[in-house]
């Protein structure tokens, strides 16, 4: 569908795929992906009936489905695939990413819901004893809840390889600790298997699950395939969606008529962003027009934090913001007491009705909501909450860290234009942050933001050729780290923060700068700052452990951070990933990869020099360009169509058009006959050694 292939090509940097069963007759699995257009709604974007769910099935798909379905530079932009832990799918991902492969910029990562939801919380080794720690009371349903938590923030929140190791050995402490500093009191049989699992399923695969294994990656804050599996129900479960009893073509109708009623809505919706505008002037002064509601959510989150942080200007071109955690890293110490003696009341009064139900549908009720009100989730009853909150502030390991603001002059510009560029987040979501607006006194404006963020590029996009092309220059030509400021910002900058101006101590900057550890919170209430001294952590710095109440000498001499003990066998994050359009079964099913459509995305549509400018930019300074089988073969399968479609006229047509192309091309290679770029042919003039992908095979097994 040509919308599909357009969103793709705008949207291309967040992939999600999942297969599901019971849409079609013939049993085949339906394998789709998934991305995320600029207001952060999903949209479906390719679709295929795999032959079965083997690997040899998933390469094919990968390697050869998805480019031809998604000609252009859209599969080289892709970022991030995200999956569960198939490992057909896994080796077939791996397959097709790195340098010279189809998604040469991408990495892969598994689903962080299925590893802990499916795989610990609901697992059949897991479940019930978890629920019977749960039942047994309030502390230790606290105690579940948070070891549950910790894994979560080691997934979501660390930043960095260094404090995602530290993080680990601590939890791994916390877990063969003594318990009379713990919360709740979990037995051993239980404390075993959640070791167990934390071990061999969890910590070992930290460099596929975590977000501090993917610092250079746009992530937008994805870490799940919570989009594929909501597709899955809609599918299923929909009115309209498939049924396990439709064949093959009924499926494709319903997937294809689903698939255009959202587009259809969504055009709607974007049509109506563009025009309107916020009733109240205050709203629309503080909104940058031109960029989504949901980026514009964002950047005003972003605004509304500045405030809480200090910064400190050592340089000309750098400025150090690091948030006060003094003032604004406050515990909920003051109504803990009362919090805890609601839950426990609540708690009580839910096993009493539980024991008072007659039959076994009332009570297997009853413990459904008790598991709601008391499991840590978003249904959790709010005095619970609290207590999972502060037992969280006072257990997870939180680092105090210091950004890195520089002034940098951007390439290319005639009069050395400035823009600021911050070391943690905008490579991760390509939008301003924080800490810019700490040293920025305005509210967000359109160039806060990347290209992928205005609403204009949804709608003209691959509609109107003009504008498509000045937002290709846009997203690949002038892709900036950072956000570019004026010199009336830069002249109130050097004003409100001249060189050596600083909001507090030197030292409390420095001290948590990138490569030094420092734990959050004081003795009084974290967890491992009051037991620090009965701890040895081969190779993990002290000063990691210290208070700025506290004055023993031994804690606060700096000694250096040696991570070789703790970080692990390194791992190659490009030789692992994915993405692609079109119902097609290769190899064990039709011969062709479906999609009748000639519509071509703008990125298809480049010109050869602006092809060399993108493949220098994405390729390193192979400049490796796209092959003519990528680019043509969509072209060759239209016109093989309109040929059998038109009979022996057709066939005369097709053949006189590429004799007369194979001639010129002929001529051209005799001129250039000698030339270092063309080798290899029998006779005539040498031509390019590069490999061209073989032709499809006749329906069958690889075995075959």
């Amino acid at each position: 569908m040509d919308e599909s292939r357009r969103k793709f090509d705008m949207y291309p940097e967040i992939i999600s795929g999942d297969a599901t069963e019971k849409t079609n007759s013939e049993e085949r699995p339906l394998y789709f992906l998934m991305g995320k257009d600029n207001m952060n709604k999903a949209f479906a974007h390719t679709w295929c009936f795999m032959p079965s769910n083997t690997r040899w099935a998933y390469t094919w798909f990968f390697q050869d489905a998805v480019p031809t379905l998604h000609p252009g530079t859209a599969c080289e932009r892709v970022k991030l695939i995200l999956t569960d832990a198939c490992q057909q799918e896994f080796h077939a991902i791996a397959s097709v990413i790195g340098q010279g492969k189809v998604f040469a910029n991408a990495y892969h990562r598994w689903c962080a819901w299925h590893r802990i939801n499916r795989d610990f919380t609901n697992h059949t080794d897991f479940k019930s004893l978890l629920a019977q720690v749960r039942n047994s009371s309030i502390d230790n349903s606290v105690e579940v809840a948070l070891i549950v938590r910790m894994m979560w923030y080691c997934i979501k929140h660390y930043e960095t390889k260094e404090e995602l190791e530290l993080a680990l050995v601590l939890i791994k402490e916390y877990l063969n600790e003594d318990q009379t500093e713990h919360k709740g009191d979990i037995n051993e049989n239980a404390r075993k298997k959640i070791r167990e699992f934390f071990v061999k399923s969890f910590e070992c695969n930290k460099h596929m699950l975590c977000e501090a294994s993917f610092e250079e990656v746009m992530t937008c804050g994805n870490c799940t395939t919570g989009m594929s599996e909501g597709q899955n129900r809609a599918y299923k479960k929909s009115v309209h969606g498939t049924r396990p009893s439709d064949d093959l073509a009924e499926s494709t109708d319903k997937i294809i008529a689903m698939t255009q009623n959202s587009d259809a809505r969504k055009i709607r919706s974007m049509t109506h962003a563009v025009k309107s505008k916020s009733a109240k002037a205050s709203d629309r002064a503080k909104k940058a027009e031109g960029l989504s509601d949901y980026c514009n959510k964002l950047l005003l989150e972003e605004h509304a934090e500045g405030y809480k942080y200090l910064a400190y200007r050592p340089d000309e071109c750098t400025f150090l913001i690091k948030r006060d955690y003094e003032k604004f890293d406050s515990d909920y110490s003051d109504d803990i007491d009362a919090a805890h003696t609601e839950s426990e009341q609540l708690f009580d009064s839910m096993d009493k009705w539980i024991e008072t139900q007659s039959t076994r549908t009332g009570k297997k009720a009853l413990q459904v909501k008790k598991d709601e009100l008391f499991g840590g989730g978003k249904p959790s009853m709010e005095p619970f909450k609290k207590l999972l909150c502060s037992e969280i502030r006072r257990v997870v390991p939180r680092f105090e860290r210091t950004a890195v603001v520089e002034v940098w002059v951007i390439p290319g510009s005639e009069n050395d234009e400035k823009m600021l560029v911050c070391n943690r987040c905008f490579k991760k979501r390509g939008l301003s942050c924080r800490h810019l607006y700490k040293l920025l006194d305005r509210h967000p404006k359109l160039t806060d933001a990347h290209v992928r963020w205005q609403t204009s590029y949804a709608q003209y996009y691959g509609v109107n050729g003009e504008m498509s092309k000045q937002f290709q220059a846009l997203r690949d030509k002038i892709d900036l780290p950072g956000i570019p400021i004026t010199d009336e910002e830069l002249a109130v900058l050097n004003r409100e923060y001249p060189v050596g101006s600083c909001q507090g101590h030197e030292e409390y900057f420095r001290r948590s700068l990138s490569g030094k550890l420092r734990l959050r919170g004081s003795r009084k209430n974290n967890h491992w700052k009051s037991t620090f001294a009965s701890k040895s952590f081969v190779g993990v710095d002290r000063c990691c452990f210290a208070c700025d109440d506290m004055t023993d000498e031994s804690v606060t001499t700096a000694i250096e951070f040696d991570s070789s003990n703790l970080i692990g066998e390194t791992v190659d994050r490009h030789s692992n990933q994915l993405v692609g359009v079109g119902v097609g079964t290769g190899p064990c099913g039709t011969s062709v990869i479906g999609g009748s459509s000639s519509y071509q995305v703008p990125s298809q549509m480049m010109d050869d020099e602006a092809q060399d400018d993108f493949a220098f930019a994405t390729s390193g300074s192979t400049g490796k360009r796209s092959s003519a089988y990528h680019n043509f073969m969509p072209l060759y399968q239209e016109a093989s169509k309109l040929v059998d479609a038109t009979g022996q006229e057709g066939h005369a047509i097709l053949r006189k058009c590429l004799q007369t192309a194979a001639m010129e091309m002929r001529q051209i290679a005799h001129q250039n006959d000698g030339n270092q770029t063309t080798t290899g042919m029998r006779s005539g003039p040498k031509l390019s050694r590069e490999k061209v992908a073989k032709r499809a095979k006749t329906a069958c097994s690889p075995s075959k």
